[in-house]
């Protein structure tokens, strides 16, 4: 798949986009933020990689120069923990992560970012007033119920909880149970136990 997209990305330079498509960007989905790409214009296989994901991702990605000294600080101040010194490589590109992950070597390996670029296309996360919403709803409850039934083996096969998994399940599709295995199981998954 990457060697597909890498020769696709050198016929799209060779040829050039068509005008039709150079303007149907998609908006950026409300609360998303870009992935930084950093790159160097001076290397050939760079701006064949740059062009193409402008063109796939444009409105996912801002492409920063990493001769441009002024944005190179000002993205890699928001993440500290980033060496600069491993994304501003010449004849070389890196993406940073809303995250602060990052990753190297990007124009000769696009396969993370690509699929990372296509999963925040596709996933949405929820708002701030929805998570809170699921936590006082059925998180916080689930777990109250779990409390009050202390150490008890297989806590969750309680009717009070399974009917609030069920409520859960029915309403949001997906459910967390915390303290689902016993202190014992949980410590002889770890490697050591």
């Amino acid at each position: 798949l990457e060697q597909v997209w890498l020769s696709q990305a050198l016929l799209f330079a060779s040829h050039g986009a068509l005008p039709a498509l150079c303007s149907a960007r998609r908006q950026l989905p409300p609360g998303c933020l870009r992935t930084t790409v950093l790159w160097d214009p001076d290397d050939a296989q760079c701006a064949i990689v740059a062009n193409a994901l402008d063109f796939a991702f444009g409105e996912q990605i801002e492409l920063v120069d990493i001769r441009e000294r002024d944005g190179v600080d000002q993205l890699l101040n928001k993440h500290p923990d980033i060496p600069r010194e491993d994304v501003c490589k010449a004849a070389s590109m890196s993406g940073i992560f809303p995250s602060g992950c990052w990753m190297g070597d990007c124009h000769t390996h696009p396969k993370v970012l690509l699929y990372e670029l296509k999963y925040m296309r596709a996933v949405q996360l929820s708002s701030a007033q929805r998570v809170l919403a699921m936590e006082c709803d059925y998180l916080a409850p689930l777990q109250d119920l779990r409390l009050q039934l202390g150490s008890a083996p297989q806590w969750w096969l309680d009717s009070r909880c399974l009917a609030r998994i069920s409520l859960c399940l029915e309403h949001e599709k997906y459910v967390v149970i915390d303290g689902f295995l016993q202190e014992v199981e949980w410590r002889g998954l770890r490697p050591g136990g």
